[in-house]
Order: structure tokens, then sequence, then C-alpha cells
């Protein structure tokens, strides 16, 4: 559910208003929180993003009852000097794995001339040049009027020079699969208005976007912040029915857009 203010309920409301919860491992707003977030009687814990952090929590019972509760987390530095050596079945284990998918993921996809950022501070607020390339690829596959698709599912660089497959799983790691919807041109306004309603803050569901143009105001209300809408260099019709290529994540609703 995440703490920051892209999620509509953040888990501080939820511990706030449901009692009777003990714990919260919490994610999604890719928080660290050092020593657990007590909200009433609910220990939340979240520990970052990328692996920099492993979340431990402890809860003391006694007579069936909880009478302590805590968390921490471990750094990398921390875990490699507390288990100097990896586990060797598991090392095993993700070992076979790589090798059984190596011969898909090392095929050569293209080459790049430029390193294409997906950083998650860009993606989740700006327009990017990995978001136009993805959505303009998405629409020339599908001769869709515009293509879009959630700042929230790009998840890597496209690195400069030889791209392979792997690679490519790595920006887009969920399996996600296009589909083509019709969408009115006021629902498309109404999606346009939901991807820009938490800037500043970093939201997934920020569109990247092609056949598509706006401007918008981050001074105005939610809901009231874009204009100048073009498809194909023209203005927005909203009573005009437009094909719509996205992500089968947005097309069932996801981020909020339920429009």
């Amino acid at each position: 559910i995440g703490l920051d203010k892209s999620s509509v309920i953040t888990t501080d409301q939820l511990a706030q208003a449901v009692p009777g919860i003990d714990v919260i491992i919490d994610g999604h707003s890719h928080t660290a929180i050092e020593n657990g977030l007590v909200v009433g009687g609910t220990l939340i814990a979240q520990t970052g993003y990328h692996e920099h952090n492993l979340g431990r929590v402890d809860i003391t019972v006694k007579d069936h009852k909880i009478i302590n509760k805590h968390s921490r987390l471990y750094t990398e530095q921390e875990l490699k000097m507390l288990v100097p050596e990896p586990d060797p079945v598991i090392a095993n284990e993700i070992s076979r794995m790589v090798q059984k998918n190596k011969a898909l993921f090392d095929q050569v996809v293209t080459t790049s001339p430029v390193t294409l950022t997906g950083d998650r501070e860009y993606v989740r607020a700006h327009e990017t040049e990995l978001g136009n390339l993805a959505t303009d690829a998405i629409r020339w596959a599908t001769k869709a009027d515009i293509a879009m698709i959630n700042g929230g599912n790009i998840r890597a660089d496209l690195k400069k020079g030889t791209v392979t497959k792997g690679d490519i799983m790595r920006i887009f790691p969920f399996g996600s699969t296009v589909v083509t919807i019709h969408v009115s041109g006021a629902d498309l306004q109404a999606a346009l208005e939901q991807s820009v309603g938490a800037y500043p803050v970093l939201y997934g569901g920020f569109l990247q976007v092609s056949g598509i143009s706006f401007s918008f105001d981050p001074a105005q209300p939610k809901g009231h912040r874009v204009s100048a809408i073009l498809v194909g260099g023209q203005p927005l019709d909203t009573a005009w029915t437009y094909v719509v290529a996205v992500n089968d994540f947005l097309a069932k609703g996801g981020d909020g857009y339920t429009m």
C-alpha cells in the first residue's frame, strides 16, 4: 500500500482505522524505515528498494500475548559480515536457473547508441526518452491512435551498446501484455488528469505516452490540471472514440485508471 502521497490510502491510515493488526510488512512506496514505524498498536516495517536492505521483525510472545515487537534493517555490508558465504543449496539453485534462462536472455535484440534512463525519479514524474521509445514501439506495433504505459512499469535503464532480451526483461519485468481498447475522448482526458494528479510526488501511474501531447499546470487543483490536449496533432474530441494501446495492468484499472 505504501506510505507516500501517491497512494489513495496509506499504510499508516490503515493502521489507524483498523485496530488489532500487530504488524504490517509494507511495500510499494520503497520507504526505508530503519527501526519500524509504530502507529497505534501496529508496527509498520518496510525495507526500501533494490535489495539495499534486509528487514527483520522480532515479536516476543508470553502467555499467548505479544509483549514486545520491533524491526530493524540490515545493510548489505552487515549481511556480508554476518554471513560471509552464500548458502550453497540456494546458490546452486540460482546458478541452475541462470543457466536455464541464458539461451533466451542472451539473444541480441538491438544496439543503442546511448543509455536511456529508467530511473524511478524520472519515469514516475517526467516524460522520458525511454518512455517515448517504448510507447512509440507499442503504437507502431498495434497501429493504435495512442499508446500509454505507466512509469512504474519501467524498472531499469536501456543501456548503451548491445541490448539483449535479458536487458529488455530487466526494463519490463512484469510479463505484461499489450492490449488495444476503445476509449472516449472524455475518458482520455480523465486518464491524463489521473496521470498528473499526484505531481510532484513520484507516482507509478504517471503515464509515458505516444500519439498524444498535453500541457499541465501543477498549481491547479487535482482533476483540473491538464490542457492543450492534441491527438495526432489535432485537438482532443471528448465525444470521439480513440483506439488506445496499453498494458493489461492499466486496461484492468491498475494505478487508479478505472475510467
